[in-house]
């Protein structure tokens, strides 16, 4: 295969992948004057063993009950909570990556090539408020998303796997926001 056919059959990838590797080395360098701390508080204090509706009663909790499996791994790691923001601004930009691809897969054949493409680079830098992180509004954004682009795809292809996927998803989209 010649470096045309190559660049010609694989720019869209290419083109995703230098937004990822943009979005990665922005998580080192970006701030957040918002709520990006209340996000993990909430996951800490799970964490830490306060429970559910009892020592929190703001629905937007549950978005916290999502994150709770990350938060232990993140402590075997690095042993403290030390980078904790930073680790899931990169599980975030991960997250937004495999959504964009798989927006894009789904898309392509069904419009043109470049519009899939650009659709896929909203879904890749898409971030409520500037808060590149895994959030109730991002997780929930971006589950529901991709729900509906799998019934869609579903109705397709006739598989129902991307049901059952689209199912979970929808549930973690109305888990992440209530």
């Amino acid at each position: 295969m010649t470096v045309k056919k190559f660049v010609a059959a694989y720019y869209p990838y290419m083109i995703l992948g230098l937004g990822f590797l943009l979005l990665l080395c922005k998580c080192f360098f970006s701030f957040c004057w918002s709520d990006e701390t209340f996000y993990f508080s909430t996951t800490y204090r799970f964490y830490q063993g306060d429970s559910i509706f009892l020592h929190e009663w703001f629905p937007t909790q549950l978005s916290a009950v999502i994150l709770l499996p990350f938060f232990p791994l993140y402590m075997a790691i690095a042993g403290s909570t030390s980078g904790i923001l930073l680790f899931f601004r990169i599980c975030f930009v991960f997250f937004a990556l495999i959504s964009s691809l798989a927006t894009y897969r789904i898309l392509k054949t069904a419009v043109r090539e470049v519009i899939a493409l650009f659709c896929a680079l909203f879904v890749l830098f898409y971030t409520h408020l500037n808060i590149a992180t895994l959030s109730y509004y991002t997780i929930s954004v971006h589950c529901f998303l991709l729900s509906m682009l799998l019934i869609y795809h579903f109705y397709h292809t006739g598989k129902k796997r991307f049901l059952v996927v689209s199912g979970v998803l929808f549930a973690l989209c109305v888990l992440a926001l209530p």
